[in-house]
């Protein structure tokens, strides 16, 4: 008797987590970006720029909404698994973008940043494979760079250095020869040969 009970018990407990893990997959979370005016240019991928119509969309070309005006964009950008929808909508002096996503696996970026759709444009590729956030320094406003990047900038007050040189990476020797003037030590800097 013990046995079935013990049988019973577990097969409900098994129920019980089955519906919880069911419960929380249709959990939603709702992003949404409110931005204090109407003559930003609003963009939908796939649809163009938004005619300030109260619209939903299950499935943009790409999942971002981006508002700009004055070179300067807020965007929500949508990065990983299961997106459900965007909507925009005008409310008074106010528009909203709004992303829908499962809240398990799933993730957004808010950008903030000099530009206009097409800064999201040139990342949305990345964002979707995956790759993004595995740059050195993932960023929507400024290069990702594969490497550490290093600049080395000379700048002298009483020398006058008269090269711009730009040296890729690898072993490099170099030579500096003085080129002076009566008023300043000019300096040569080129690849030693």
């Amino acid at each position: 008797m013990r046995e079935k009970i013990s049988v019973l018990v577990s097969l409900v407990v098994l129920l019980l987590l089955i519906n919880n893990i069911n419960a929380a997959a249709s959990h939603t979370l709702q992003v949404k970006l409110k931005i204090n005016n109407t003559v930003n240019n609003v963009y939908i991928p796939g649809t163009g720029h938004w005619d300030y119509n109260n619209a939903t969309y299950t499935n943009p070309k790409h999942f971002y909404l981006a508002s700009y005006v004055n070179d300067t964009v807020m965007a929500l950008v949508f990065s990983f698994q299961n997106p459900l929808s965007l909507r925009v909508n005008k409310s008074g002096t106010s528009h909203y973008l709004t992303i829908n996503q499962n809240l398990t696996n799933s993730k957004s970026f808010l950008v903030f940043t000099k530009g206009d759709q097409t800064t999201i444009e040139n990342r949305i590729g990345l964002i979707e494979a995956g790759t993004f956030l595995l740059n050195i320094a993932p960023s929507f406003a400024y290069g990702l760079g594969l490497y550490h990047p290093i600049k080395i900038l000379l700048t002298y007050t009483d020398i006058d250095v008269q090269t711009s040189l730009i040296l890729q990476t690898g072993y490099h020797e170099l030579e500096f020869e003085s080129n002076s003037t009566d008023s300043k030590v000019a300096v040569v800097i080129r690849r030693k040969d």
